[in-house]
């Protein structure tokens, strides 16, 4: 900055920010075809009129100078402008609010327009508005993104026919607009953005409950939770049915699956996905050996919602029976008082494997660790022994930020998988993170993104909450 202000002979304290007003937008009004170059606006807020124009007039100065362009000095419905003769370096103008800067002269007279007369203003357009109250009034920024018109006009400006038809495949699965806020909150950025759901993307019914997190340990590092996954799949099985294109016939692949392994993929798998699917890293040691391996077991948690007891049964049992047909002896083992089904896989990865893979059923989920650690832990946790993720308060303070009605969220504890990756490391490692890392990973604590999918309408939001 100091080399711009030096170039510029414009410093950004004493000769900017006195008039700088509270709003600054850009607009790109036509993103252009192929090699043209896209028509934009800027606004810049302005607490000083004259002020303001002395600053512009200086760097239309020095563009003259060091770029060698001509500007002409103008008025237009009273304001001053300057115009760049061959369009190149982009028009100026001062209002009484705003310096305007667009890319082309007609450009700025048709802002200027606008503003004057409020004709045609893009705080008029019903779906600007609908976009600009659906999401977090208190906001420091808001961006709208008409996407409808850019792949109309991206259509138009693309003479390829093969860009064309890519196109017109991915349309239905892109909204008609996206408007996205900004806004901070308590030790913390949050992110809000709204859509309209577009036709060929599954509507998710019901709302995620989270019971996963009544399971999971309050350090727990990182918890991915989806519901609607049995939709999504039968879905995308309905599409595929009957298509070729990939080499394959569907349906022919799930009558393999089940005649060589006996699994029913639709009645056994669609089964378990019927409510929420939730994945989780449990504090772990992320050691490593001289050639790159993993010393230590990843403690991990895979947790599948059911509606029926008997329908997760048959599936554990069915994919027990599976991976026994491959060799994996299997053994079942007393966990706090619940019966698990461990792998033995000593004779796969050997004997010093930190890895001994289980499954359980632990009220209205199939559980499946990859650790009997992990499946005690998740016992003791659903007992009371140990601290629940659903109670850990920042956990609770930014799920509450997550959309009503989210479908899936993602989680995850900076803080801590920083602290256990630091730990593994060496003492130079050590050393070399905190003179380069440190100051911007050492003040996050957790992420969180949340989506809710429904008819009509998608809302999402994502949190970064710092100490």
């Amino acid at each position: 900055m100091e080399t711009a202000e030096n170039d510029t002979g414009i410093h950004l304290i004493d000769d900017v920010l006195p008039w700088l007003g509270p709003e600054i937008a850009i607009g790109f009004i036509d993103v252009g075809g192929i090699g043209d170059n896209p028509q934009v606006v800027a606004l810049v807020g302005t607490k000083d009129k004259e002020a303001a124009e002395t600053v512009v007039r200086h760097f239309v100065d020095f563009l003259e100078e060091e770029q060698e362009a001509e500007f002409r000095e103008d008025t237009y419905r009273g304001f001053v402008t300057f115009g760049d003769v061959d369009d190149e370096q982009g028009n100026f103008a001062i209002t009484d609010s705003y310096l305007v800067f667009t890319t082309s002269e007609q450009l700025l007279k048709d802002t200027i327009d606008m503003m004057e007369e409020s004709v045609d203003a893009l705080s008029d357009k019903t779906e600007f508005k609908e976009a600009r109250d659906s999401v977090r009034e208190e906001r420091f920024s808001f961006l709208y993104v008409d996407v409808e018109s850019i792949i109309r006009q991206s259509r138009v400006a693309t003479s390829a026919a093969d860009a064309g038809e890519a196109l017109a495949q991915v349309e239905d699965r892109l909204p008609e607009i996206l408007g996205v806020s900004g806004s901070f909150v308590d030790n913390g950025l949050r992110v809000d953005g709204y859509y309209q759901t577009p036709s060929g993307i599954t509507v998710i019914p019901s709302a995620n409950p989270l019971g996963s997190a009544a399971l999971l340990p309050d350090d727990s590092l990182a918890l991915l939770s989806v519901t609607g996954l049995k939709e999504t799949l039968e879905d995308a099985l309905a599409d595929m049915e009957g298509d070729t294109t990939l080499g394959f016939d569907i349906q022919d692949s799930l009558d393999g699956i089940e005649y060589l392994f006996g699994i029913d993929i639709e009645q056994s798998v669609l089964g378990l996905l019927a409510g929420e699917v939730a994945i989780a890293l449990l504090p772990s040691d992320f050691s490593f050996d001289i050639v790159g391996g993993y010393l230590e077991a990843f403690h991990a948690l895979a947790l599948f919602e059911f509606d029926e007891r008997a329908d997760a049964e048959v599936a554990l049992n069915n994919l027990v029976e599976t991976l026994q047909g491959f060799g994996v002896p299997f053994d079942e083992v007393d966990i706090e008082g619940e019966v698990a089904t461990l792998a033995d896989l000593r004779a796969f990865l050997g004997d010093e494997t930190g890895y001994t893979p289980g499954l359980m059923v632990l009220g209205d989920y199939l559980v499946l660790g990859t650790t009997d650690l992990t499946l005690r832990t998740a016992v003791r946790v659903r007992d009371g022994d140990e601290p629940s993720l659903s109670n850990e308060e920042e956990f609770s303070r930014v799920v509450d930020m997550a959309p009503d009605g989210k479908n899936s969220i993602l989680y995850l504890n900076i803080e801590e998988m920083v602290g256990d990756a630091l730990k593994a490391q060496s003492p130079s490692d050590r050393e070399s993170y905190r003179e380069n890392a440190a100051p911007f990973l050492d003040p996050l604590r957790v992420f969180l993104a949340g989506v809710s999918t429904n008819t009509g309408t998608t809302t999402f939001t994502t949190v970064i909450t710092i100490e």
